[in-house]
């Protein structure tokens, strides 16, 4: 029996209901007919976006959402190439996935074969494990073993390569990736937990790995009296209106203001961080290895921010366990020490120029919209600079409140993940906030938030540009290039994918409060346009421009020297 073959298809997606496995994203292409026709004799929902990118991206943040692998099914080659970035955004963003794709020709004359390129080695630079089926025998077993390697550790995707032929062995480049959690000795956990129960000054440092065990976080930092610092997926796992929480984020307050708190402590408890580039600022937080205890699942993201005796590999949810047995002291930060930090840690501080929304400067638009939101609602962002000023102005108050791209940052994830975290959590507020261009790159999956007939606001910022990438130019350069958009008629485009359409000004919290009433998705426009200080660094930029054209070279090199 093929592994693609219906019969196969029965096999696998049986297993992989066994395992609570509920939704598969993906589009059926020549080679996965018979696996479709699976599928529809299944009990596992089957999503069918536009295009094999936003199935990708749908697949990884489902898991994000709601803590529980999805699957993403594809054909080889084109729809392999396209689902590679989903692939690499769930990689660095920590998602479990399982990717169920036919193997194609891999040999010598490949390069002559329909549609075959190198996957296995192109998978395998990507993926947490690649697992090659050759055999139907192995269908349901393989399914376990993918979801276990997804799962365990430091979530990750896991690709599934399924074979044509009857060979069992895998094919040369194939690999599979197990991150084993050695048993951790009594004596060691009782002399990491006594660090943290004899701490004079603690402060945690909390990552996504965190989300699932909030309540006991939680309970943790207020036995403690501990203040807490977050990566950006992790924000709100303690809400961010809590006097412990600090609401650090890269884009709020200074790396400083962090630094001195973690210079002042005696111990920073780091929970659940793999300590990845967004989530230390770019590498910038510094973590003293005196003074730093590092507890996480996965061994091969341990020892980053201290030494190896001062790691535990556990859960999580296991270590906040053994603490919740254990006598605590209570810290010695003062109340004064703690708002003090908080302040200029959360409060945003003057950097580049920021435009305005909807005719209001954008701290003044982001208070309302949080006014305007449930406190339980999920925001999911696109990249660019909404999401900047997303991170910079919105206080996250509940668990999961924030679902970002965070070290692959794609553009275009926006709206497919939108889709995702609404399907995972479908009795979740969720609203999304992209960009006019992340709408350009995956604006057709409108249409599939109307065919599944979603409740969700679609927050588009229009200002026809690129305009993070512009903003970056103007400041450097006096002007933009590149960065100019089509013209999209966002009400005609909401017509012909059949959401509903608003625009989202001065009367932001009655459309948004009608679009979380709403039987299906709503597109709210909010025009989004330069501010006087955006007008300011453009003038600012082209005057020194004009200087170094027009100054002798000497003279522009003193005058360098001297600022």
């Amino acid at each position: 029996m093929s592994t693609t073959s219906v019969d196969a298809g029965v096999t696998m997606f049986a297993a992989l209901e066994s395992l609570g496995v509920t939704h598969v994203f993906g589009m059926p292409g020549t080679q996965t007919v018979p696996l479709f026709e699976a599928l529809r004799r299944s009990r596992l929902v089957t999503v069918v976006p536009t295009h094999e990118l936003a199935a990708s991206f749908m697949a990884g943040a489902f898991f994000r959402a709601a803590g529980r692998p999805a699957v993403l099914l594809t054909i080889p080659g084109p729809g392999f190439a396209y689902a590679l970035a989903g692939l690499a955004e769930a990689r660095l963003d920590s998602a479990a996935m399982i990717y169920l794709v036919p193997a194609c020709d891999e040999g010598p004359d490949a390069r002559f074969a329909l549609q075959a390129i190198p996957q296995t080695s192109l998978a395998s630079s990507l993926a947490k494990a690649v697992l090659r089926v050759d055999a139907a025998a192995e269908l349901a077993p393989a399914m376990h073993q993918a979801y276990a390697l997804a799962t365990s550790g430091e979530p990750g995707p896991v690709v599934v390569m399924l074979g044509v032929s009857t060979k069992a062995a895998p094919q040369e480049g194939s690999h599979s990736v197990v991150h084993a959690m050695a048993a951790v000795p009594t004596g060691q956990v009782e002399a990491l937990t006594a660090r943290v129960a004899t701490a004079r000054r603690p402060v945690i440092f909390a990552g996504q790995g965190c989300i699932a065990s909030a309540p006991a976080l939680q309970a943790l930092v207020e036995r403690l009296g501990a203040p807490l610092l977050t990566t950006p997926s992790a924000r709100g796992v303690v809400p961010e209106d809590h006097p412990l929480a600090m609401g650090f984020d890269t884009h709020r307050g200074t790396v400083d203001a962090v630094n001195a708190l973690l210079g002042d402590s005696d111990l920073v408890l780091v929970l659940g961080a793999h300590l990845g580039h967004n989530g230390t600022s770019g590498h910038h937080l510094k973590f003293d290895p005196a003074s730093a205890l590092h507890v996480d699942s996965d061994p091969a993201v341990l020892g980053r921010a201290c030494p190896g005796e001062s790691c535990v590999c556990l859960p999580v949810e296991t270590f906040l366990h053994v603490l919740a047995e254990c006598e605590l002291r209570r810290s010695e930060w003062s109340t004064q020490e703690l708002q003090s930090a908080r302040q200029a840690i959360s409060t945003p501080v003057a950097r580049a120029a920021e435009p305005e929304i909807a005719g209001m400067p954008a701290a003044r638009f982001f208070a309302v919209l949080r006014d305007a939101l449930p406190r339980e609602a999920m925001l999911v962002t696109d990249t660019g600079m909404h999401q900047v000023m997303t991170r910079r102005h919105l206080p996250i108050l509940s668990p999961g409140g924030l679902l970002i791209p965070s070290d692959f940052q794609s553009m275009g994830f926006g709206l497919p993940a939108m889709i995702a975290a609404k399907l995972a959590l479908p009795q979740r507020p969720v609203v999304g906030l992209m960009g006019d261009g992340g709408l350009s790159m995956s604006g057709m999956e409108l249409a599939t938030a109307a065919h599944l007939g979603l409740t969700l606001p679609i927050m588009v910022f229009d200002d026809g540009k690129l305009n993070q990438i512009r903003l970056h130019q103007q400041s450097a350069f006096g002007t933009g290039h590149g960065v100019d958009l089509p013209d999209v008629d966002f009400e005609a485009l909401a017509a012909a994918t059949g959401v509903r359409y608003a625009e989202a000004g001065s009367d932001l919290p009655a459309a948004l409060a009608t679009a979380l009433a709403a039987p299906a998705p709503t597109l709210l426009r909010v025009p989004v346009g330069d501010s006087f200080g955006v007008r300011r660094v453009r003038a600012t930029a082209l005057a020194k421009a004009t200087l170094r054209r027009t100054l002798p070279g000497s003279l522009v090199a003193r005058l360098r020297r001297r600022r």
